[in-house]
């Protein structure tokens, strides 16, 4: 199966038109209906986007394995997580991110202030999941 393929399979497994998904994702109806055609093939960030939005990986996009669902890898704590976890525990306790956003409707981002309905808190959550995951990607490909 191509990646086209897949990208259409995973696409109309969850009942949306290419341009429905486009728009979540921010990129051209036109660009991703090429990803489809196997005319053009999508940049890592764009493959990554599309994994973390299908909740795939970038290997079932490629076609490097079969199996649909992420892993759930555990990963050696890096040099940084080994050094933070020797320093003991934070004098805080973080608030879980995706937790805040599905509790709360009224959101302050940069002193504007915004209530949220459902369906746009479960965009914010899609695109935050998005850069989250660049994050990450980006720091391991920096050790």
């Amino acid at each position: 199966m191509t990646v086209g393929e897949r990208l259409k399979k995973l696409r109309h497994e969850r009942g949306l038109s290419q341009q429905a998904l486009s728009d979540q994702l921010g990129i051209n109806r036109s660009t991703y209906a090429r990803y489809e055609t196997n005319d053009n093939q999508a940049d890592y960030e764009t493959l990554l986007a599309l994994a973390t939005f299908f909740g795939t990986s970038v290997d079932y996009l490629l076609g490097r394995t079969e199996h649909a669902g992420m892993a759930e890898a555990s990963p050696s704590p890096s040099s940084r997580e080994q050094q933070d976890a020797a320093a003991g525990p934070p004098a805080y306790k973080p608030r879980d991110l995706h937790q805040l956003i599905k509790e709360e409707s009224a959101l302050q981002f940069d002193g504007d202030l915004l209530h949220l309905n459902e369906k746009e808190r479960e965009d914010l959550l899609l695109h935050l999941r998005v850069a989250w995951m660049m994050i990450k990607e980006k720091r391991r490909t920096q050790q």
